[in-house]
């Protein structure tokens, strides 16, 4: 009864804030035609190189998601589909996982509901807002084989998954482990079982979501919970992580990069890889959060000058307020974030790198791949 009512106060507290943001979105949000050059409405190929024999598909999920699969080994990201809305409401509905879409999604995507063959190897959780998380309970236990896959995620992650007896398989990330202190420390790189994928966690942040205000809780679970949370409220942000994430070939080295800036966007110059591992291997291909960009600084013009790509992803660029059927059709531009004015902000950043005639920027439909042959 107590957590009810605190439930309740939080959701009149953010109400009238909702309410402001809905005539922020119908003010200033610009309409979905001005970025059509930027979509990609259906399957796609895009071609690293002028002579290849390797492809990987990167498939964008929705919101924060991706998976991202070269046929033998495969990695989601943030999976998210049982979008809740509309936006007023948002914190009294109650969470349930919508495993229709969750089952047609991989069913398209990897001709199977059930992962048998344990094809994915991880879920990688960036933060532990519901739409980074709320999903995963279903997904693990319906899609992925427990033996070969992980989801590695913050502690808070792990706690909140304890609640549904997911505990044994998650890793949570130390975010103090991942703190660089001179340059004689090693990356904490962790590898799939398989030794097939390694990634990178960083350190990364949040940012506000309108006005400097978020949205949803930005604070930490420092204990396994009893029961899941069912309201937003009950899915606290934790600490952020971006990831570098390699696919390695037969000899361990890597046969292609992937930086996921995809969980939230953030000041400049936090969360990005350093230049000893930049230096490694060039990025092909970069996931970029679009959501929320104005509330930060310098975003995303450094991650772009410091990364500089082959190929960006831009993610959680929709309305995820709307259902993931509807947005797999018609999506909306995501509220409160001037989606034509991001596009502009990464074409300038792309001139001034002189990449312009190499460097494209995409925004797929949730549902939609694209093909990277490499």
């Amino acid at each position: 009864m107590k957590s009810f009512i605190i439930n309740t106060i939080l959701s009149y507290k953010w109400l009238g804030i909702n309410l402001i943001f809905l005539l922020l979105l119908f003010s200033s949000c610009a309409g979905i035609k001005k970025i059509d050059a930027h979509l990609i409405k259906e399957p796609s190929t895009i071609n690293l190189a002028k002579e290849s024999d390797k492809s990987i598909e990167i498939t964008y999920s929705g919101c924060g998601g991706f998976l991202i699969n070269n046929g033998i080994s495969a990695i989601l990201i943030d999976p998210y589909f049982s979008n809740t809305g509309p936006i007023p409401f948002l914190y009294f509905k109650t969470l349930k996982s919508d495993t229709t879409q969750i089952d047609r999604f991989f069913d398209k995507q990897l001709s199977t509901t059930k992962d048998k063959d344990g094809i994915i190897k991880a879920i990688l959780v960036a933060h532990s807002h519901y739409d980074h998380l709320a999903d995963v309970p279903s997904v693990f236990t319906r899609v992925c084989h427990a033996d070969s896959s992980t989801i590695y995620g913050s502690k808070t992650t792990k706690h909140i998954l304890a609640s549904v007896g997911l505990e044994k398989n998650v890793c949570a990330i130390n975010p103090d482990s991942l703190k660089k202190k001179n340059s004689e420390i090693e990356p904490n790189w962790i590898y799939t079982k398989n030794k097939q994928i390694r990634f990178l966690p960083i350190n990364s942040e949040h940012a506000p979501h309108f006005w400097g205000k978020k949205m949803v809780p930005a604070g930490i679970i420092s204990k396994d919970l009893i029961n899941y949370p069912r309201r937003i409220q009950g899915f606290p942000e934790g600490d952020n992580f971006n990831f570098l994430i390699d696919f390695l070939d037969e000899q361990g080295e890597i046969s292609f990069r992937i930086f996921s800036h995809a969980g939230a966007a953030c000041n400049a110059d936090i969360g990005i890889p350093s230049n000893e591992i930049l230096l490694e291997k060039e990025i092909d291909v970069l996931l970029l959060c679009v959501g929320n960009y104005n509330q930060v600084i310098d975003y995303p013009e450094i991650v772009i000058g410091r990364t500089r790509p082959r190929f960006i992803i831009g993610n959680h660029w929709e309305d995820f307020f709307r259902s993931f059927e509807n947005n797999q059709r018609s999506p909306k531009l995501i509220p409160g974030t001037n989606v034509p004015k991001f596009i502009e902000k990464v074409n300038l950043r792309i001139a001034e790198l002189g990449l312009q005639n190499s460097l494209e920027f995409k925004l797929p439909f949730p549902n939609q791949t694209i093909r990277f042959n490499y």
